[in-house]
């Protein structure tokens, strides 16, 4: 039998032979990593690891980060400045004074308390615009609060006024005076009699004089009482904690001095 021609026979095997495509990747064979630029291959990418839902652990915060829930929107919460403007106040303005006093009442007590002094705070003196309050005990335990030249006393006065700035709205609040074992009254009344004496001085030698540094409080005792006197006014010099009172005479009355004599 004659063989065929090599030209069928390379044609076969050409078909024949197995193909050297690349094989196609489908959707579950890895992504081919593909080699550096120095040659190497890089590493296999670790699987991700997943926690089943209730191992994965749960978030908390602590109490002070918690978000409040806020009020519906048909009822809102009005602001706190709203709220103290509701409270009944009287024809002065001035919001329910035994409120007020049971409050310094008790602020004062908790800080004689704290002091460790056996002394009682009570409202002495009550108008429509304003109270006082004494803090009464044994003189020698009260040295505490009184401090040197009554430094402690106009110290508790100021905390005491702040604590009711922050509890009741502008305006609202009554004037508050504080006193301890009756030594600003004391000391009132000997400033008040001081100060005439020294203002029956300035209108007779029509010199003015100066009085030493004092608290706001003290020179408030010194205007009024000199406001009271005919001749002399007071005016107010220099800055904190030196600000001090000068008596001087009226114009008026300093020329009408020489022809009276």
């Amino acid at each position: 039998m004659p063989s065929p021609p090599a030209s069928t026979t390379k044609t076969c095997r050409r078909l024949e032979a197995p193909s050297r495509e690349a094989p196609r990747r489908t959707a579950r064979s890895p992504p081919r990593r593909r080699r550096a630029s120095d040659g190497s291959m890089p590493a296999a990418p670790v699987p991700r690891r997943t926690l089943p839902a209730a191992a994965v652990p749960r978030r908390t915060l602590p109490p002070t980060r918690l978000r409040r829930r806020r009020a519906p929107v048909g009822s809102p919460e009005p602001p706190a400045h709203e709220r103290k403007k509701t409270m009944e106040q009287n024809e002065h303005g001035i919001a329910d004074l035994a409120m007020q006093q049971d409050l310094v009442v008790e602020f004062l007590g908790g800080l004689t308390k704290a002091f460790g002094v056996a002394g009682e705070a009570k409202v002495v003196n009550s108008d429509d615009l304003g109270f006082e309050v004494n803090v009464d005990g044994d003189n020698a335990e009260l040295a505490v609060l009184i401090g040197p030249r009554g430094r402690h006393v106009s110290a508790l006065h100021e905390v005491s006024k702040t604590m009711l700035q922050r509890r009741l709205p502008i305006g609202a609040r009554a004037r508050l005076r504080v006193d301890v074992g009756g030594y600003r009254k004391r000391r009132r009344e000997a400033l008040e009699a001081y100060v005439s004496e020294l203002a029956e001085k300035v209108r007779e030698s029509g010199t003015e004089r100066g009085l030493e540094p004092m608290s706001a409080s003290d020179r408030k005792v010194v205007h009024d009482a000199v406001n009271q006197i005919s001749g002399v006014s007071t005016i107010s010099t220099g800055e904190e904690p030196r600000r001090r009172v000068v008596l001087t005479p009226d114009a008026a009355h300093a020329a009408a001095e020489p022809d009276d004599e």
